[in-house]
């Protein structure tokens, strides 16, 4: 599958070649190879790694024509689907479409969890709330 990306006027359009080529799959070293590719962390969605469905952002030190400005990697687990965002603008309209879905999966998982918690007798729950909220923030 050709890779993506949104551009600021709302399209979707294919790229002619990898942004982070021959990064190739994710896993140890693929920090690296973002890096060398020109990207940085920029921001996670949310920060806590265990919910379903979560948004690792990547902004490119110096975009370009075939290096747009953010990389947005929609993560679940075990896969992974990756788009490219062509300015902020482009970044603000994908994530209105996402961070919804986001949202939801957190909120659930954090229902789920408290409802385990509840099941297994811990009943402090503005302590075990405020615990789980503080650990699903946006870094």
């Amino acid at each position: 599958m050709a890779d993506m990306m949104f551009t600021t006027d709302g399209k979707w359009v294919e790229l002619d070649v990898d942004p982070v080529s021959p990064a190739g799959v994710a896993g140890a070293g693929f920090d690296e190879e973002l890096g060398r590719a020109g990207y940085g962390e920029w921001a996670g969605f949310p920060a806590q790694e265990a919910t379903p469905i979560r948004l690792e952002i990547t902004r490119h030190e110096q975009p370009s024509q075939t290096k747009p400005m953010f990389r947005i990697c929609v993560c679940t687990a075990p896969r992974h689907e990756v788009v490219y965002a062509e300015s902020v603008p482009a970044l603000m309209q994908l994530l209105s479409l996402w961070v919804p879905a986001v949202q939801g999966a957190a909120v659930g998982q954090l229902l789920g969890d408290l409802d385990e918690a509840a099941r297994k007798g811990k009943t402090d729950f503005p302590q075990l709330l405020a615990a789980t909220l503080k650990a699903a923030q946006v870094r």
